[in-house]
């Protein structure tokens, strides 16, 4: 919810978590990610809160696209990891999908 404040001045409703990865990283500590179905229930191209928009880079730029939920949308987007995709695309309605414990 942090990144999303700070990208994009967004807000959003956590409606519950769907997917887990976990990884090593080169240092050998193990990072888990965690991705969740969320609400969003406002935001804004007019800049946010994070420190990329304190310092500006003219190479530092958004580019937000709203994706459809229909399996062509969603296999088209080059959304990652893929497994979550697979589950997106095989849900009818991504807020019915079943919470994983996280």
């Amino acid at each position: 919810m942090r990144e999303l404040n700070e990208e994009i001045s967004g807000e959003a409703t956590v409606h519950q978590p769907i997917y887990c990865t976990e990884r090593r990283s080169s240092s050998g500590e193990l990072r888990r990610e965690i991705f969740y179905i969320c609400r969003l229930l406002r935001f804004s191209l007019q800049g946010g809160s994070g420190p990329e928009w304190r310092h500006f880079d003219p190479d530092n730029r958004y580019i937000v696209e709203s994706i459809g939920m229909d399996e062509a949308a969603l296999l088209g987007a080059n959304l990652l990891p893929g497994e979550l995709v697979e589950i997106l695309v095989a849900a009818s309605d991504p807020f019915d999908l079943p919470s994983i414990d996280a």
